[in-house]
């Protein structure tokens, strides 16, 4: 069991940091903000590491920046020394430090003083110079823009843009998390380093911007985007964890008749549609065909007929399923189908559609599948 010291460890990053270790069987300690640097000696004693991530990016007075940002590391230094121990050191630094605002250079002044560890030591000292890091949990108006654009997208409030071609350099805080576990797991021998930059995310706040407002549209309208690329899929997570905790059930509009009721659940340009339907005992839906949709039909619950026939042709296939016997019936365009409920009580079905239906374009044509 390996032993681990979080800096910063209630902060965006180092909650994710500390829960990941955690599960992965590390004991963690931990130093935030309201605690104070005296504690320090105590809490490095027999650590195998340590994830210094505590420190300053937003502040009204800018001495806040050197006293915690090369201060605290400075006496995190002096703890490490003065304990004799060699845990791994991972540096949480920032693009920043290749700039020369006040920030940037008290990010410098911080990854000196862990070279002085290195020296003076046999520690193995690893600075990681990150870009903005987004992700669930990061505070808007100071973590980063996409926290911002985020919460402010979610809860109905425009964003202000000066300069929608300005390009900004992102990485998923999962991303981050595992690069250190990685290193952490496997530390290199003692000395300092600065690690490769990390892979991230580049794009202007303009598109920053566009893709957050069209996913707060398309959940309005009951779809969910296509997330198959790994940016939209880690900011569609990440705006989805802004939403207001008390909107996050939409009603959906039944469409009811003799036969029962049918409700739209999901819709997906990429991906088509999902809806389910209820069907009281006896009733038969369906009887028409798709010239070009695919569908797949899962019964929930109760017992039911799917019956097809190629258009053209006179034999009718059957298949019996329920809900006692999960599976899956495929319904191939050109087929004429339809579905019995030959059970005792309500048959409740899952459909995937290919398409979403389009009501000037329904693709469905009526015919009953006995010929």
């Amino acid at each position: 069991m390996s032993t681990v010291l979080i800096t910063g460890a209630a902060g965006f990053i180092g909650t994710h940091a500390r829960r990941r270790l955690s599960r992965e069987g590390w004991t963690v300690r931990t130093f935030d903000r309201a605690d104070s640097a005296d504690r320090l000696p105590t809490l490095v004693d027999g650590v195998d590491a340590v994830l210094h991530l505590a420190g300053v990016n937003r502040t009204d007075d800018d001495r806040e920046f050197d006293r915690v940002n090369r201060g605290l590391t400075a006496r995190l230094v002096d703890a490490i020394l003065g304990s004799g121990g060699r845990p791994a050191v991972v540096f949480s630094s920032s693009i920043h430090a290749r700039g020369d605002s006040t920030y940037g250079r008290s990010k410098v002044a911080g990854e000196e003083e862990l070279q002085r560890l290195a020296t003076e030591s046999s520690c193995p000292v690893l600075v990681d110079r990150l870009p903005g890091v987004f992700g669930a949990g990061a505070r808007p108006g100071y973590n980063s823009v996409v926290a911002t654009f985020c919460h402010r997208i979610a809860h109905g409030e425009g964003v202000e843009i000066r300069d929608a071609e300005a390009e900004i350099e992102i990485v998923e805080v999962g991303s981050v998390v595992d690069r250190w576990i990685s290193l952490l797991a496997d530390p290199p021998g003692a000395g300092y380093a600065r690690l490769p930059g990390i892979d991230a995310y580049v794009l202007t706040v303009g598109d920053l911007a566009g893709h957050l407002g069209e996913f707060a549209r398309m959940r309005r309208d009951g779809f969910v985007p296509d997330t198959s690329d790994p940016l939209r899929s880690d900011l569609f997570s990440t705006f989805v964890s802004y939403l207001d905790s008390g909107a996050l059930a939409s009603e959906l509009q039944l469409h009811s008749d003799d036969r029962g009721w049918l409700a739209e659940l999901i819709k997906s340009p990429a991906m088509g549609q999902v809806f389910v339907s209820s069907t009281r005992p006896g009733v038969t839906r369906g009887n028409h065909y798709h010239d070009t949709k695919v569908e797949k039909f899962f019964v929930v619950r109760g017992s039911a007929a799917i019956r097809l026939r190629g258009v053209d042709d006179t034999e009718v296939r059957e298949y019996r399923v329920s809900g006692d016997r999960p599976s899956v019936v495929d319904i191939p365009p050109g087929y004429v189908h339809n579905i019995e409920n030959v059970g005792d009580t309500e048959l409740i079905v899952l459909f995937w559609a290919n398409e979403v239906f389009d009501p000037e374009s329904p693709d469905t044509i009526p015919e009953e599948v006995a010929p």
